[in-house]
């Protein structure tokens, strides 16, 4: 997704805070990342606002998200957006709000070849275990606020 940011020029100033660029995501609306006949696909946390026929919300623990981001060296605000983000639905929401088929994988305890097994089941059509609203992290809620 930076890549394609970069090269559209999107990419607005860094903010401190955030350990990351700024992005007028109403800019990624109009985009279409079309290939002929061949599948695209584009990760990342605003793939969602590109022109696209469906959107899977990769979603994980917060605990687990947590971990994940600080092996990273991600700085402490950012973990706790990326939190809060996840806790609050933010991207499921977000996609939902537009009108395409949205599902969701819980990736909190597969590794790679499993999250791309439960892409191909979305994509040949075996959604049910894939549903929005599955996934629910209200329970953890309290633990991070």
């Amino acid at each position: 997704m930076t890549e394609i940011l970069e090269d559209m020029d999107l990419l607005n100033e860094y903010d401190e805070n955030s350990d990351s660029f700024l992005v007028d995501d109403k800019a990624l609306e109009g985009i279409e990342m079309d290939h002929g006949e061949s599948t695209v696909f584009v990760e990342g946390h605003l793939a969602h606002h590109l022109a696209c026929d469906m959107i899977v919300v990769l979603r994980c623990s917060p605990g687990v998200l947590e971990s994940r981001l600080e092996e990273r060296g991600y700085g402490a605000q950012k973990v706790k957006d990326n939190i809060e983000a996840e806790l609050l639905d933010l991207i499921l929401v977000e996609s939902l709000e537009r009108k395409v088929l949205t599902y969701e994988i819980d990736c909190s305890h597969l590794r790679p070849k499993e999250v791309a097994r439960s892409m191909i089941d979305i994509i040949n059509g075996k959604v049910d275990d894939h549903i929005p609203g599955k996934v629910d992290w209200s329970e953890e809620g309290s633990k991070w606020f």
